[in-house]
C-alpha cells in the first residue's frame, strides 16, 4: 500500500499548529515551576532539548478561526496546569478536551482524515474500529466515505456521549460508540475488523508500547490499520509534542524505526510511515 498523499494546504496547516506549540514553550516552562519535581525536571529537559532547534518557518495567521481556537485552548490548558497537576489523574482527560476538540473539529484535521480514509475504499468486508475516537467525527466521516458500520471504543464515558451526540446530529445510524476497556472490544464486535483507526489526538497521551500492543491483539488477518501519532525520528531527538504530553504522562515516545520493527515482528506487512511535521501517518496490514 503506497503512503496516502496529503494535500499541501492541509499539510501546511498541521505545521502551523506546531508553530503555536513552539511559541508557548517558554510559558510552559514558567508554569512548570510549580509542578512536582520529577515531572518538572522531565519537561525542562525536553524543552531545553527543543530550544537548540529552529522552530517551524510558518506564518501563523492570528485571525484564522482554527488557529485562534487552538491557541486559546492551549493557553487555557497551561493556565490551569497548577490545578491539574495536583488534582487530575492521567486516566481523566477532561482538562485536555479543549485541545482535542480544537484539533479534531478543525476543518484541516477533518480534511486530513478524510484524505487518508479515501485511500481505503478497497478494504475487505467488515467494520471500521476506532480506538479512543474523542469526538467521533473522524469515525463518522470514515463510515460515510466507506459505507461501512463503525464502532468507536473509549474508556471515558464523556467522550462516548460526545460521539453519540455527533452521530445523532449528522443522522448517522451505522456508527456505535461504547465505553469499555480496550481488552473487552471483542465482546462488542459482530463482524471482523476491516479497518482499525488510531488517528484521534487522544492517543498521543497514551503509552505507545501499550497502544501498539492493543493494535496487535485486536487486528485480525487482512485487517488494515491507520495511525497518526507523534514519534521520535531518532532516539536522541525530542518531538515538539513531548513537553505537552508529559504534563500528564512520563511516557517516552518511541522512534519510527522501533515502531516499524514492532509491527513487522508482530506479523504486519505493507508498513509505511509518512512524516507530517512532527506527526507520522502509518499504515500496515495484518498478514
Amino acid at each position: 500500500m503506497a503512503p496516502p498523499i496529503i494535500g499541501k494546504s492541509t499539510f501546511s496547516r498541521i505545521i502551523s499548529y506546531e508553530a503555536i506549540l513552539w511559541y508557548l514553550l517558554p510559558k510552559l516552562k514558567k508554569i512548570c515551576l510549580n509542578l512536582p519535581a520529577g515531572r518538572k525536571d522531565r519537561i525542562f529537559s525536553l524543552i531545553n532539548n527543543l530550544s537548540t532547534r529552529k522552530p517551524p518557518r510558518v506564518s501563523v495567521n492570528p485571525h484564522d478561526p482554527e488557529i485562534r481556537f487552538l491557541h486559546e485552548s492551549l493557553n487555557l490548558i497551561l493556565d490551569d496546569i497548577e490545578y491539574v497537576a495536583g488534582n487530575l489523574s492521567p486516566s481523566k482527560w477532561g482538562y485536555l478536551r479543549n485541545l482535542f476538540e480544537g484539533i479534531v473539529q478543525s476543518e484541516s484535521y477533518r480534511m486530513l482524515i478524510r484524505d487518508i480514509i479515501s485511500k481505503f475504499k478497497g478494504i475487505k468486508d467488515g467494520v471500521i474500529l476506532e480506538l479512543n475516537p474523542s469526538s467521533g467525527r473522524g469515525l463518522i466521516d470514515a463510515c460515510k466515505i466507506l459505507g461501512r458500520r463503525g464502532l468507536g471504543v473509549d474508556q471515558d464515558p464523556l467522550f462516548t456521549e460526545i460521539g453519540k451526540e455527533y452521530a445523532y446530529r449528522e443522522n448517522i445510524d451505522n456508527v456505535e460508540f461504547i465505553c469499555t476497556d480496550l481488552s473487552k472490544i471483542s465482546d462488542h464486535l459482530s463482524a471482523p475488523v476491516a479497518l482499525l483507526l488510531v488517528t484521534s489526538p487522544i492517543n498521543w497521551f497514551i503509552d505507545q508500547r501499550y497502544l501498539l500492543s492493543k493494535i496487535v491483539s485486536i487486528a485480525e488477518v487482512n485487517c488494515s490499520i491507520v495511525g497518526l501519532l507523534p514519534f521520535r525520528e531518532r532516539d536522541e531527538e525530542v518531538n515538539i509534542f513531548e513537553p505537552y504530553i508529559n504534563l500528564v504522562s512520563e511516557n517516552r515516545l518511541m522512534t519510527v524505526l522501533s515502531s516499524e520493527n514492532q509491527l513487522s515482528y508482530e506479523g504486519f506487512s505493507k508498513i509505511t510511515f509518512q512524516k507530517i511535521g512532527s506527526l507520522y501517518l502509518f499504515t500496515a496490514v495484518k498478514r
